[in-house]
């Protein structure tokens, strides 16, 4: 028994042989690192500004809705870039910050279903957060890269599929700009 001011030792360690693998299994391998870095579709990158992009072929369309010159966003979709049905690109500053790719139930079936989609994810970076069981039940992962900034999110839209790659200092900022331009009356 500890004394005032002595912390008593635990008698056990919580830690059981299942825990300690499940935090194996979970730590990223520096590779996964550099490829939740580097990742590109289709040569588009987190960081790129609007003319490195349309440099690979891509036909922006500005999104003049989602547009916003004082806060320096500028939103731009494509269409069926190579065989992507919706393709979002969201910059901040002149700089890519956030990629959603969006799938028609019709590019799903011909690309086998979401799982198709899902299992390349992992094999890129990994397992996601979630657990089998959630992902089956709503066809939606995350994976987390916070000391890189990363992000990467699959779910459904409507009856299709949102793949969607951000840069967290980017959205964070962004967000910070929103506020600060609130006027809330004082």
């Amino acid at each position: 028994m500890a004394g005032p001011g002595e912390v008593q030792a635990a008698d056990t360690d919580s830690h059981t042989p299942e825990s300690n693998q499940a935090g194996r299994d979970f730590s990223v391998s520096a590779e996964v690192i550099r490829t939740a870095l580097d990742f590109s579709l289709s040569g588009i990158k987190i960081g790129m500004t609007p003319e490195e992009v349309k440099a690979l072929g891509v036909k922006l369309e500005s999104n003049i809705q989602a547009d916003d010159p004082e806060l320096k966003l500028a939103c731009y979709t494509a269409k069926d870039f190579q065989g992507l049905d919706l393709l979002v690109l969201r910059f901040v500053d002149g700089k890519l910050c956030t990629m959603s790719v969006a799938y028609s139930p019709e590019t799903l079936t011909k690309l086998g279903g979401w799982q198709t989609v899902y299992q390349r994810l992992i094999a890129k970076l990994g397992p996601p957060r979630e657990t089998p069981d959630t992902i089956e039940a709503n066809k939606s992962a995350i994976w987390l890269f916070p000391d890189q900034n990363r992000t990467f999110t699959m779910g459904p839209t409507g009856s299709g599929l949102l793949v969607t790659i951000c840069d967290l200092n980017a959205t964070s900022d962004l967000s910070k700009k929103r506020q600060a331009k609130v006027n809330i009356g004082f």
